[in-house]
């Protein structure tokens, strides 16, 4: 038996998982290093755990992985969106000694890169 295929649909659920707790964890998060720090974040940060869900729906065999899995990510992005909407009126547009520019543009490129990984996913 390939083990290649085991391992290799373990990684994917492993970083689609890390994926959707590191907006989970940022989102809820007021200080320190994990957090987010301003709006912006918490965007592209969903943005980013949705892209996952579409990528992973793709990449896992989710008749060989347990659905339960799919469950607990569905409710971890949704723990997620609680801790932004409570975060959310605390939190300006742009963070403290950010270029607002610079920030812009890196928040339109990572909303773009989400935007077309959802879209391959459903196309």
């Amino acid at each position: 038996m390939n083990a290649l295929p085991i391992v290799s649909t373990i990684v994917v659920v492993a970083i689609f998982f890390w994926l959707v707790i590191s907006f989970t964890v940022t989102a809820w998060k007021a200080v320190g290093k994990f957090s987010s720090r301003d709006r912006w974040a918490l965007i592209t940060g969903f943005f980013t755990a949705v892209s996952a869900f579409a990528i992973a729906s793709l990449l896992i065999n989710w008749l060989v992985v347990p659905a339960a899995l799919w469950l607990l990510a569905v409710g971890l992005l949704a723990g997620g969106v609680v801790g932004a909407v409570v975060r959310w009126p605390t939190l300006p547009w742009f963070a403290e000694g950010v270029n607002p520019r610079k920030r812009a543009f890196n928040v339109a490129a990572d909303l773009i890169i989400s935007v077309l990984l959802i879209g391959v996913a459903f196309v």
